[in-house]
């Protein structure tokens, strides 16, 4: 079993409150933006993207071989223009909802966390 994180799912497991299985309040309105930073540092670090100043170049081939990095690796290729890194963490950002789930699901395939069924109100069913 894979038990080595990325930046992003670190910072994903740092958002949560572990009693109640939630994200922290103080940590929701950033953390879709944090994620996506953290996607584009781990891109970095994995030598598929490069910064020169503030602008976000793709190299032209390479695989992260991770699902979540090559959709961002893949938006960024596909782009006509080159864009700032503060473009790419704003616009992957903007999916953060679909980001957190899928950082969650990864972290529970992988033995880190739990997830539960409860229910919200005793009617809404909700994971946690």
């Amino acid at each position: 079993m894979d038990t080595k994180l990325s930046l992003a799912e670190e910072l994903m497991l740092l958002a949560l409150n572990e009693e109640k299985g939630t994200v922290l309040v103080a940590a929701s309105v950033g953390l879709p933006y944090g994620l996506a930073g953290a996607l584009l540092i781990d891109l970095e670090a994995a030598g598929l993207v490069r910064l020169e100043g503030k602008e976000v170049f793709a190299v032209p081939t390479g695989s992260a071989r991770d699902e979540l990095l090559d959709e961002a690796l893949g938006a960024i290729r596909a782009s006509k223009r080159t864009r700032t890194l503060g473009h790419w963490v704003n616009k992957i950002g903007r999916s953060g909802g679909k980001t957190k789930k899928r950082l969650l699901d990864r972290l529970a395939s992988k033995g880190i966390l739990k997830q539960e069924e409860h229910r919200l109100l005793l009617v809404f069913p909700t994971m946690r």
